[in-house]
């Protein structure tokens, strides 16, 4: 009973944690969320790789410099 106690109460700690920093699921502008295909909110992490996606799928990266971008 005690090791169940345990594992819920860790199952718990990770869910709170999912929820912060970069993982912090934030509310989008609605030109962001129209560039992000409709959403309304999502984590930061998912918006930036959805933008770099974008980037990488129409070579709007500078060759010599890969944190260079074609604006």
């Amino acid at each position: 009973l005690a090791h169940s106690h345990r594992r819920s109460v860790s199952l718990t700690a990770t869910k709170a944690r999912s929820n912060i920093g970069s993982q912090k699921v934030v509310q989008f502008s609605p030109q962001l969320g129209k560039f992000l295909d409709g959403a309304t909110e999502s984590s930061r992490t998912h918006a930036v790789k959805k933008v770099w996606e974008h980037i990488k799928l129409r070579h709007l990266q500078v060759s010599p410099s890969p944190f260079s971008i074609i604006i």
